[in-house]
């Protein structure tokens, strides 16, 4: 309450308990009472008004939009005659308000849509009401620190990668139990004798009275290591950021052609995260919540500075090619010392090499002698 209104109920107080006079006493009383009813119902609507985000966290794709919603809640035994809500900017959206009602008690749903035409991360958030008592003599403003963050994935599209030579990457299953996998788990069976004691299942043992083994898959292991070249020295000025965003969307997609045929994929980049200067380095793993992962890392990475070679990645301790393991390679056309490197790369660890290049390769006929070369379209629907 400020200091002019805290003077007329002086005022009033005084009219009302000095002047004999009814006609003034009555008057003084009601802008009394009028003046602190006003002032309690602003203060109820500022304690009792609540504003949450449904959802903390959202995922979606590039070029898809993604709905917002919040719950507005009155939790006082009185009603509130109108309340202004401002959501927050959006992604690419203006800031959105709206005016509302709500009965004693009363919760309602609000969504709004933003528009997500730029992968990334970002934070939703805070969320500004606005009220006030009818008369409007005691508005007031809340900010409520509501945030939701909305991760914006690369756009996926369909891929079919046609194998003209060598072993198709991924797990190819066979028949000689000689070769079963011990990470893949397959199945419970009858213990036979000359079974290995290491694989006995104790626990099943126990529990059904008669000894049992574990069975896995029988498989060849191929991973799939994506290999993205986002450092910005090695792309054109001109149109740069749109190649570097097919790239992105290249790489996003063949990781989920890899988990779709039940395949493992890892993922090796010169992108940087913010400020950090790290690279990311994500170990080959299966399954659709891998590609969660990847898909979470390609969509905060951004275009590397400097001249950082992507080659000088191979050198770390943890990338461990097994003999056989595809390599696509998704970037600018690589050089001749690239090429000799995958060359050299597929001579001694039996790296199978798949290259997907985004600008147009000076050595054209050599590399597409040399490996499986895949023309990546700069734009549209169909990405090879």
């Amino acid at each position: 309450m400020t200091a002019r209104k805290v003077i007329v109920l002086f005022v009033c107080a005084v009219c009302f308990l000095l002047i004999p006079v009814r006609g003034v006493q009555w008057l003084a009383l009601t802008f009394f009472v009028v003046i602190i009813l006003s002032y309690i119902y602003s203060k109820a609507m500022f304690v009792f008004f609540s504003v949450r985000h449904r959802y903390p966290l959202l995922r979606t794709y590039r070029y898809q939009d993604v709905e917002l919603s919040l719950i507005l809640e009155n939790k006082s035994p009185i009603p509130f005659h109108h309340v202004t809500v401002i959501f927050p900017c959006g992604l690419y959206e203006r800031n959105k308000s709206t005016v509302m009602a709500l009965r004693a008690g009363e919760r309602k749903d609000f969504q709004y849509r933003l528009i997500c035409d730029k992968r990334g991360e970002y934070r939703i958030g805070p969320v500004r009401a606005k009220g006030g008592d009818p008369l409007g003599l005691f508005p007031w403003e809340k900010l409520y620190n509501e945030i939701t963050t909305v991760i914006v994935y690369p756009a996926l599209y369909d891929v079919a990668l046609i194998n003209n030579k060598g072993l198709p990457s991924g797990n190819l299953r066979i028949a000689n139990p000689m070769y079963e996998d011990v990470t893949r788990y397959r199945s419970i069976r009858d213990y036979m004798p000359g079974d290995d004691p290491r694989i006995i299942s104790w626990k099943v043992t126990a529990r059904t009275g008669k000894l049992a083994s574990l069975q896995y898959l029988p498989v060849f292991y191929f991973p799939v290591i994506i290999v993205l070249n986002i450092t910005a020295a090695h792309y054109p000025l001109k149109h740069r950021h749109s190649l570097v965003e097919r790239a992105i969307e290249t790489a996003a997609s063949l990781a989920r052609y890899a988990v779709s045929l039940s395949q493992g994929v890892g993922l090796v980049t010169t992108g940087k995260r913010g400020l950090a200067n790290e690279h990311f380095y994500v170990p080959v793993g299966y399954g659709h919540q891998h590609v969660v992962t990847i898909l979470e890392t390609l969509a905060c990475i951004n275009l590397a500075d400097g001249n950082d070679d992507i080659l000088t990645h191979f050198l770390n301790p943890d990338l461990r090619l097994p003999w056989g393991t595809r390599l696509f390679y998704v970037g600018p056309a690589p050089d001749a010392s690239q090429i000799d490197f995958f060359f050299s790369l597929r001579q001694k660890a039996g790296v199978d090499i798949g290259i997907f290049p985004l600008t147009s390769p000076k050595e054209s006929t050599q590399l597409s002698r040399l490996f499986s070369v895949y023309e990546v379209k700069e734009f549209g629907n169909e990405l090879i």
